[in-house]
């Protein structure tokens, strides 16, 4: 199993979203457009602090 990169709080709350997406979205397509769009949220925020503080690491 691969290692996530995200907090596990995080991924707590994108397991919550994702199964209340599913519940109240019946269009499966449209399900995947908002499960993809809300991770991407979350990775975006994450890899840009991480990468800030390596940068600053460097200096």
């Amino acid at each position: 199993m691969a290692k996530s990169s995200l907090p596990v709080s995080i991924r707590k709350y994108i397991r919550r979203q994702k199964a209340l997406i599913r519940r109240t979205i019946d269009d499966p397509a449209k399900q995947r457009e908002e499960i993809t769009r809300l991770v991407a949220r979350f990775h975006q925020v994450h890899t840009r602090i991480g990468t800030n503080e390596k940068a600053n690491r460097r200096e």
